[in-house]
């Protein structure tokens, strides 16, 4: 695997670490360099910096939402802020994780493969087609009424869960399963995930199940069906 790390004053220490437990990892400089690279890589782990006043500088934070939206990149942000608005914001622009520093080298590197089995452990080449809304987990690629769709990496995995289950999904489980169990993106994170769904699929593909979690419609088109390619 690859891993684009942003240079700063732990870089070469993070390098070194995920080096030794059997990563490539290619350095790339903060701004458009890490940009640039992030396509090449399986997992880019970049770290926020932080502005004069409190929180990330704005420049972190768009590159976060630049490379989630850009790119089917797994991607970790990490900060010395332990401060809870900053890591549900980094979260909310489409990170898989976000580390506080420092963190024993065993704990990096169990989160980063804690991330990496849950954004490549789905099964290949599998499809789904709920009226005329098709879903390709292999391609990860969305398509409504044969329009192509452009969905975040979180966006796409809260969408396949959902519309995998024919009943609700809780929100802890939701937490679970496509957050790894981070209970800071159990609310206001998922909230906007499921809003910019509706914006995307329609408003009333995604059904709020009032104090539990969300259900996928699938009533408004034909039963949708699964297909194994290869």
């Amino acid at each position: 695997m690859r891993a684009q790390i942003a240079c700063d004053c732990r870089s070469e220490e993070l390098s070194l670490i995920m080096r030794g437990h059997g990563w490539s990892v290619a350095m790339a400089g903060p701004g458009r360099s890490l940009i640039d690279r992030a396509p090449m890589a399986d997992l880019v782990l970049l770290c926020l910096e932080p502005c004069a006043k409190a929180g990330f500088a704005r420049g972190s934070l768009d590159r976060l939402a630049e490379i989630a939206g850009r790119h089917d990149t797994a991607l970790i942000s990490m900060s010395d802020s332990d401060n809870e608005d900053e890591r549900v914001r980094a979260l909310m622009v489409g990170c898989d994780d976000h580390l506080v520093m420092p963190m024993h080298a065993i704990e990096l590197v169990a989160r980063v493969d804690a991330v990496m089995r849950r954004v490549t452990g789905s099964p290949k080449g599998v499809r789904m087609e709920l009226g005329p809304l098709r879903i390709d987990l292999r391609t990860r690629e969305v398509s409504l009424h044969q329009q192509t769709i452009p969905l975040t990496r979180k966006e796409f995995d809260l969408l396949w869960l959902l519309a995998n289950t024919d009943s609700a999904v809780s929100r802890a489980e939701i937490a679970t399963r496509v957050w790894g169990g981070d209970t800071t993106a159990s609310s206001r994170t998922l909230d906007t995930h499921v809003n910019n769904l509706r914006r995307k699929l329609g408003r009333s593909t995604i059904v709020t199940v009032r104090g539990y979690g969300f259900r996928f419609r699938k009533s408004s088109g034909p039963r949708g069906r699964r297909s194994a390619s290869g």
